[in-house]
């Protein structure tokens, strides 16, 4: 649970307009209740950031997935770790499916916080 580089996706920003068509979606979708809030935070007049790990976890991704030798940390869903010999290729591919998952499920794409190098 300790084998992380730290947070592995940005925040995302989404622009007012996106998040109301997503509010509605969801909701009716069943994703969130009615009494649930979508955390955000303002990032200029029309534009919020929306936390990843949320997007992560309401994609069905929780603290301490497991995918193979990759996982999520369970300590916080934005650190993906190697389990025990986890190559590139497993932590690419966990990433991925993360990726889809939030993307099906919001439409957004949420885009890594590493540099990769020799990719």
């Amino acid at each position: 649970n300790s084998r992380s580089i730290g947070s592995f996706f940005k925040n995302p920003v989404i622009s007012d307009e996106h998040f109301e068509k997503m509010k509605s979606s969801i909701l009716e979708t069943g994703i969130i209740r009615e009494s649930e809030d979508i955390p955000f935070f303002e990032v200029d007049e029309h534009n919020l950031k929306i936390p990843a790990a949320w997007l992560i976890e309401k994609s069905g991704f929780s603290k301490g997935y497991k995918n193979g030798r990759a996982g999520l940390s369970a300590n916080h869903t934005l650190a993906i770790i190697n389990r025990g010999e986890a190559t590139s290729e497993d932590i690419l591919k966990l990433k991925e499916q993360i990726q889809k998952g939030v993307e099906e499920k919001f439409g957004i794409y949420l885009q890594p916080e590493p540099i990769f190098v020799g990719f």
